[in-house]
């Protein structure tokens, strides 16, 4: 809701209170800057939330994102005792490095010492990826919003249609034949990711994925490539 000056007093109290949640939900991830990695290498967060990495080695290091994404930033390179805060505002999965150990493969990936951030928009079920989106190269999806520690699902398919979810009564995947193609665990936030080599065969294809989870027959978005 955008707040005006000639909104009534109770438009603007309700701006005022929106405003406040906001801020009050807004959450810090901590990531360990190590000799050789970061931990965790893989975090998932809110849009608004802030990544806060912490250089705990005795090497330096940086914290740098790969080019071409929504979201930007580099550390520069710092050593023991350093602290380095992001806040993402755009959901998407972002690849990051560290600029002496790691690179930016340039199409997308990391290698090396590098990590992710998954950032997600909403409060249900999503689904994100696939990154880079390349057909013949590793391609990184995650889900967010899922109850803690449940096991969470992801199904491709070739086409949109309806698909009864097995015991979910009256829950449809968005999905015609749909092949289930990953199951992961999420971490106690409710968190799964996972990454996987799609073939060359699939260039030029248009794929269609969806996640779900049975723990409360829950469904994600559908997420559309074209490889």
């Amino acid at each position: 809701m955008r707040c005006t000056s000639k909104m009534m007093a109770i438009g603007l109290a309700a701006c005022t209170m929106t405003a406040l949640a906001s801020a009050a939900s807004a959450q810090v991830v901590d990531v360990d800057v190590k000799d050789s990695s970061f931990a965790p290498m893989d975090v998932g967060i809110a849009v608004n939330d802030t990544v806060r990495w912490t250089w705990s080695g005795i090497f330096p290091h940086s914290t740098t994102s790969a080019g071409g994404f929504a979201e930007s930033w580099d550390s520069g390179i710092q050593s023991t005792g350093a602290t380095f805060d992001y806040t993402f505002t755009a959901p998407g999965i972002y690849p990051y490095y560290c600029i002496i150990h790691g690179f930016d493969n340039g199409d997308g990936t990391v290698s090396g010492m590098s990590g992710h951030v998954s950032v997600f928009g909403t409060s249900t079920l999503e689904l994100l990826g696939p990154v880079p989106g390349t057909a013949g190269k590793s391609n990184k999806f995650s889900a967010g919003n899922a109850p803690g520690n449940a096991t969470v699902y992801f199904v491709y398919a070739f086409s949109t249609g309806s698909t009864p979810v097995p015991g979910c009564g009256g829950v449809t995947l968005d999905l015609r034949g749909p092949t289930l193609f990953a199951t992961e665990k999420a971490d106690a936030n409710g968190f799964a990711t996972f990454s996987v080599n799609v073939p060359n065969a699939a260039a030029g294809r248009t794929i269609y994925f969806q996640a779900v989870t049975t723990a409360n027959c829950d469904v994600s978005n559908v997420v559309k490539n074209t490889f």
